[in-house]
């Protein structure tokens, strides 16, 4: 549901690909940022984050790693 009121599928699929597989690249005046995969699968998606990790993702900006996700995250709305 919060996929669906966020317009996930908008930036994080490719018309007539995999919905959630990841998105084509967006241009900012940072540079070309590029929308990952939100699919369940393990090794591509977000099948091995936990729950505290895509609520720092969203809140803070943070990756399951650390890293920040600029310049689209933190996502405030």
């Amino acid at each position: 549901a919060a996929a669906i009121a966020g317009n996930c599928a908008g930036c994080h699929s490719t018309p007539g690909g995999a919905p959630y597989a990841g998105g084509p690249g967006i241009a900012t005046p940072f540079g070309t940022a590029y929308a990952g995969n939100l699919t369940p699968d393990p090794d591509h998606g977000l099948g091995r984050w936990t729950p505290a990790e895509f609520r720092r993702a969203m809140r803070h900006g943070r990756s399951r790693d650390g890293r920040l996700l600029v310049p689209v995250f933190p996502y405030p709305n």
